[in-house]
């Protein structure tokens, strides 16, 4: 494995750790200016926006054109051009035909949101969990305003701004405190300022970021065939690794695409997840709830050969009184644990079992020796993808220790907190003081044979 090294990945922007807070400041302005003209205006904003749709489309395919000319396709790059034009043009001149496609999309995310928060309120229900009434009400709003925008979109665009100008402007002012308590606090107050209040980004959004982020890893470490291991950033060049890590896990296959969040205290790593796969119903969304404790080292080469994945590791760099507020959470959660065997674990007893013992529980532990867990009582003893998830367990771990996120309507995922993590090291004055990418040395070899071999296909 490599050692600690500069590499200009996707989400890389090396200015930021300087120019943080006044980017910020940058942001929160231009965000209230938008907010506040959606709001005062909303058909003026409508029409700002439906011309920067057609100028994106514009751009999009010019691009395309250029790329499909440089391949020598010139017929399809003139036809590609020409429709990318016809369409921009199309959606600057007549209003409608940006207005109802717009009208759409927010109606199904508001029927899927609804649809999302209305198993979150059942699941609440019939583990008489907190959050019944919440959920329940936010789920029936979602459906009611979701249904009536799609069946009459005219009716309720406006609707639609005045809720975005709302967002905005709060998203706004959630920017300028960041911008307040790093330029003016961080040196000022003894203890860290722990809680934020956080205007959440839609899960449309952060749900796909871990598949985006893996396909540009792909596409970095195919033309990087000598990079791999471990390639860390750091915001204080004291050279030690923080004891508490957070690790984001990206994948090519299934609903490995979505991520899934690790943490890792010192060389133990606690993995909350489904690995219990005779418990998974619903194509593995809902399951009896694990966890499973490894050792760092061999966990992380399980990750990154067998499962063939890259992991963004986030370090945290907590102070004394930090970590015991870890170790008592995660106390709090092994009181709560039972020993689970795997498969193989129960083969190897001497037991009846079907199947080769080819899941994966069984090959963690037979690559890791980790332990296995099911939790006996509370909140995590079921397993829910968009509730009880590895988000909200790991959240539950370390956000007492200085990433205590209040989320308003937030459904946890894997690219939601990726996002935070990523904005918090970015920012250059947080808890958040590493970021490191682990990957397989082979990896970049392995994907330039496989594009080789797809470019001899055609």
């Amino acid at each position: 494995m490599k050692s600690s090294k500069t590499v200009e990945f996707p989400f890389h922007k090396k200015f930021l750790s300087i120019a943080g807070p006044w980017l910020e400041l940058i942001q929160a302005i231009l965000f209230l200016a938008f907010g506040v003209l959606t709001l005062a205006n909303g058909a003026l904003a409508f029409r700002f926006l439906q011309l920067a749709a057609s100028a994106g489309l514009l751009i999009a395919g010019g691009a395309r054109f250029v790329q499909m000319l440089a391949s020598q396709k010139k017929l399809a790059a003139l036809l590609t051009a020409a429709g990318f034009i016809a369409l921009a043009v199309l959606i600057a001149i007549y209003p409608k035909l940006f207005a109802f496609p717009t009208a759409l999309v927010f109606g199904l995310w508001f029927v899927i949101s609804g649809i999302a928060r209305g198993t979150i309120a059942v699941q609440c229900w019939i583990q008489d969990l907190e959050g019944k009434f919440r959920n329940s009400f936010a789920a029936l709003l979602s459906l009611a305003f979701g249904v009536s925008l799609i069946v009459n979109p005219a009716l309720r665009l406006h609707t639609v701004f005045t809720i975005a100008g709302i967002y905005l402007v709060l998203y706004s002012a959630v920017l300028l405190l960041d911008f307040v308590s790093g330029l003016f606090l961080s040196n000022q107050v003894g203890d860290r300022i722990k809680r934020r209040v956080r205007i959440a980004v839609p899960m449309f959004i952060t749900t796909f970021i871990p598949s985006r982020l893996i396909d540009d890893f792909n596409r970095y470490f195919a033309t990087h065939q000598e990079e791999g291991g471990v390639i860390r950033e750091a915001n204080k060049e004291d050279g030690k690794k923080p004891p508490l890590e957070v690790f984001i896990h990206l994948s090519d296959e299934g609903f490995g695409r979505m991520g899934h969040v690790d943490i890792c205290l010192d060389d133990t790593v606690y993995s909350y997840g489904c690995y219990d796969n005779h418990a998974h119903r619903f194509f593995g969304m809902a399951s009896d709830g694990t966890v499973a404790v490894a050792p760092f080292g061999p966990y992380i080469k399980h990750c990154l050969t067998f499962e063939n994945k890259v992991l963004v590791g986030f370090g945290l760099n907590i102070t004394q009184k930090e970590r015991e507020v870890v170790e008592k959470q995660l106390q709090s959660l092994r009181e709560v644990l039972v020993p689970w065997k795997s498969d193989l674990e129960k083969k190897r007893e001497g037991q009846q079992v079907k199947g080769d013992c080819t899941d994966p529980a069984s090959e963690l532990v037979k690559a890791t020796g980790a332990s296995i867990y099911k939790v006996s009582s509370g909140p995590f003893r079921k397993y829910f993808a968009i509730n009880t998830n590895c988000v909200k367990l790991a959240d539950s771990i370390i956000g007492p220790a200085g990433l205590d996120i209040l989320r308003v309507n937030a459904i946890a995922t894997p690219g939601s907190y990726l996002s935070m993590l990523n904005e918090m090291f970015e920012r250059g004055n947080t808890i958040v003081t590493q970021r490191t990418i682990y990957a397989d040395k082979k990896r970049g070899k392995t994907l330039a044979q496989k594009l080789a071999k797809k470019a001899a296909k055609k």
